[in-house]
């Protein structure tokens, strides 16, 4: 009698149920009395029987794990005999993942009665290429190591737990090959002892570790942990970060509140190691590179399983958990925040209306020539600075921003003056001039009425100094003569209407004298062009080391470039340049020009271009007029 007639016949007390139960039956059993010739056994696969003698419902399998008996396309509890394939085993267990009562069978059983398994009692099993070990089986919540790939050789099964070292796993140092995870488990394998060095996460099971692309190789496992799948070592809650020495999330690693950490050793990890991040849903974290937050810092919002930003991984010393939206320096509407790093983070100053000559000693918590972002309140503008009491060059700016995206760049700015949105530097009237150090009429200026001005260097101190012009704005009525050399010589030239950027027209800080006259008069030279030079000789004797390039300006013409003079200066440490060994350059009659060296390897440059502030190493000190009939003016550079 099969198991269907036995079901059948167990309900005789209801006559027509019965009668068309056995007559399914009969038609079942006249189609099946044996299920061979429907699931054929070949190499790679196992046959599963509904009944005993090979008969009955069957289906067959393929190599591979069948955890749970929803895997098994047959009712649970329903196998009677099985056949097995000459290159195949069969693990077969009586509980769901690999629990219970487990047997290991390679050949062909007509009848599971006379098996430890039993009748009518697998729930799941494994079908193994033969000779495969089964003796490390993992159950739901354990993990299986094996020294060899295709999981062979001597194997352990680790339930959920921390092993910190390769005698905690139970198998020699560095010679794991394969892993079985057991359901619901994963493992975490680390390639040095106390889950250091590279760590990866494994949630299948892995055949061989030399065909995977982690970071854990073939042969290299020290540390492990077998967890709950899912389960994290750091779990941040709403506001804090948790945070790894290894990428996703893996690794050593510390939960954080809110507050500073000025060095690893207050964050509790290794300097330099910090991979990856988790971040709570009301949290932000700023790293940066060096202790107490300094040379370069990045803000992150969001969780990041690999640190590549421009604070990448293992670059980490010091670091700020904030409440989500928060800021180092809040400025009003009226004040400006400026900060040592891009993006608003890192040491900052807030700073309200007025002038600062030297940011370091406004802001004592700034570096010099350290400012790379700055917030810029609604009602002020920020004009910012090369150089202390705003020289070299400066520039205004109107909204937040990222100073590498001005003129001034990143870590350059010296001074800082926070000004009204609306404020005018030194306003002129129809009937005067102003003339402005930088360019876009920004201070320091002066204020000129109609006269002469002979020498600017005479001009009052923080004014103006001789050849520093870049911008000038015109009154109506009047009109300038500037001239390149003092007491009204030199090439001169006539504006009568407002410049804000005199490099424009080529005449960006070319004015040694002035003079402020009604429109329409005469601009001339007061002295006469055959007073020049034939040639200037140029010494390159720049402690450097470095050539430069030569380039000769006149006022209201492009720059020319004449030649290369290489770097003369001592090897012995003396500086002192060897005598008759000077470059000699041309000069035009007629031309009065003035020389400027470029120099391609100064920070900031790497172009050969005197229009670019950076590049401009040295300028000669006054402009020469080209003569045949002159002698040759030197130029020593040092």
């Amino acid at each position: 009698m099969s198991k269907t007639e036995g079901l059948i016949t167990s309900r005789r007390n209801d006559r027509l149920v019965v009668a068309v139960f056995l007559a399914a039956t009969c038609s079942l059993a006249v189609g099946t009395t044996d299920a061979r010739a429907e699931c054929p056994v070949r190499a790679g696969y196992v046959a599963l029987f509904s009944d005993a003698g090979f008969k009955g419902t069957c289906v067959t399998l393929s190599i591979g794990d069948y955890a749970s008996h929803t895997q098994i396309p047959l009712p649970n509890d329903a196998v009677s005999s099985v056949r097995v394939a000459r290159d195949v085993q069969l693990y077969a267990c009586s509980d769901e993942y690999f629990g219970g009562v487990c047997q290991l069978i390679n050949q062909d059983v007509p009848d599971m009665t006379r098996s430890r398994v039993g009748n009518d009692a697998i729930s799941s099993l494994k079908v193994m290429f033969r000779g495969h070990s089964a003796s490390c089986v993992p159950a739901q919540g354990q993990a299986a190591f094996f020294s060899n790939r295709n999981y062979n050789g001597p194997c352990v099964v680790k339930n959920r737990g921390a092993f910190p070292s390769s005698m905690a796993i139970g198998l020699a140092n560095d010679s794991i090959s394969s892993i079985r995870v057991g359901n619901k488990t994963q493992t975490v394998i680390c390639s040095g002892e106390n889950y250091s060095e590279d760590c990866d996460l494994v949630t299948a099971n892995v055949s061989d570790l030399a065909k995977q692309h982690g970071r854990v190789k073939n042969d290299s496992i020290s540390s492990a942990k077998v967890q709950a799948l899912g389960e994290q070592d750091c779990r941040p809650s709403t506001q804090q970060v948790a945070i790894f020495e290894d990428d996703g999330f893996l690794g050593p690693c510390a939960v954080l509140d809110i507050g500073d950490y000025r060095n690893s050793a207050q964050f509790r990890l290794r300097n330099d190691s910090i991979s990856s991040i988790l971040v709570g849903s009301n949290a932000q974290i700023e790293i940066c590179t060096d202790d107490d937050f300094a040379t370069d810092c990045e803000r992150i919002t969001r969780s990041s399983g690999h640190l590549s930003g421009r604070v990448q991984s293992d670059s980490v010393s010091s670091l700020r958990v904030q409440p989500l939206g928060a800021h180092d320096c809040a400025p009003t509407a009226t004040q400006i925040a400026i900060y040592e790093n891009d993006d608003f983070v890192g040491p900052c100053a807030v700073l309200g209306p007025g002038d600062y000559s030297s940011l370091t000693t406004a802001a004592p918590g700034l570096r010099k020539d350290s400012a790379s972002s700055v917030e810029v309140g609604a009602a002020v503008n920020a004009v910012i600075c090369v150089d202390d009491s705003y020289h070299n060059d400066c520039e205004r700016v109107r909204t937040t921003a990222h100073l590498a995206d001005t003129r001034i760049g990143d870590n350059r700015t010296s001074s800082v003056r926070v000004v009204s949105f609306d404020e005018v530097d030194c306003p002129s009237a129809d009937n005067n001039v102003a003339v402005f150090e930088h360019a876009s009429f920004l201070a320091p200026c002066r204020i000129l009425a109609f006269g002469t001005y002979p020498v600017l260097s005479s001009f009052e101190p923080g004014a103006l100094s001789q050849a520093t012009v870049s911008s000038v704005r015109i009154g109506a009525a009047v009109q300038l003569c500037a001239c390149s050399n003092e007491n009204m010589s030199g090439a001169c030239r006539t504006l009568d209407a407002s410049v804000g950027d005199l490099r424009t027209i080529y005449l960006n800080d070319t004015f040694a004298s002035m003079r402020v006259d009604k429109l329409g008069a005469q601009c001339v030279s007061t002295i006469s062009q055959s007073q020049g030079y034939k040639a200037m000789a140029v010494q390159n004797c720049a402690s450097t080391e470095h050539q430069l390039s030569i380039w000769l300006e006149e006022p209201g013409m492009a720059p020319v470039r004449v030649g290369i003079a290489p770097s003369q200066y001592s090897k012995d440490g003396s500086g002192w340049c060897p005598a008759g060994a000077d470059y000699i350059f041309p000069l035009k009659a007629g031309h009065t020009v003035r020389p400027v060296a470029v120099d391609q390897q100064a920070t900031l440059c790497g172009k050969d271009d005197p229009t670019i502030i950076s590049c401009r190493t040295f300028v000669g000190a006054r402009f020469v007029t080209g003569d045949p009939n002159g002698g040759t003016i030197p130029w020593d550079i040092h």
